[in-house]
């Protein structure tokens, strides 16, 4: 017979490593995203994502979709790096979040949805960067992205 003590420590012990899997789901995902391997990076994703990223005014829906914003933001900033190993990280059942920094130069064209044209400017970011995903099986179903939009505009000198 089964304690009821055993069956917390089980149950406990199956949360730790299913947190523990998804966190090194999660830096692989970066490290793929970091070396440009986008095909590896796509696989990796749900097809029925959502994305929920700081900047975009609605949601982005779908892995197709979600591929061509992450190609986007490359041709902005082609040197952006997401820093593993995450300084914070922690996760239960199918939830994770990892906070870290990212970085990179404006050194691309940025297209805003309306269209208007933003030029270059040459100058590099470092901001705190986080993510809080859900996993469905080992696929992102859902990414919730944050950082501080109002300071990266700063340090690439579109605002004051």
């Amino acid at each position: 017979m089964v304690t009821r003590s055993e069956e917390t420590t089980a149950t406990a012990s199956q949360k730790a490593g299913r947190t523990a899997q998804l966190l090194a789901l999660m830096t692989k995902g970066d490290d793929m995203f970091n070396a440009r391997d986008f095909a590896a990076l796509d696989a990796v994703h749900h097809p029925d994502m959502i994305a929920y990223i700081p900047g975009n005014a609605q949601p982005i829906h779908g892995r197709a979709a979600h591929a061509v914003a992450m190609r986007q933001l490359v041709q902005v900033f082609p040197d952006i790096h997401v820093h593993t190993p995450y300084p914070t990280q922690f996760g239960s059942g199918d939830w994770i979040t990892v906070v870290s920094r990212a970085t990179g130069t404006f050194s691309g064209e940025m297209v805003l949805p309306n269209g208007k044209v933003i030029a270059p400017t040459g100058k590099a970011f470092d901001v705190e960067f986080g993510q809080t995903t859900k996993w469905d099986g080992d696929r992102l179903i859902i990414i919730s992205a944050f950082f501080d939009t109002a300071l990266q505009a700063k340090q690439l000198g579109l605002a004051e």
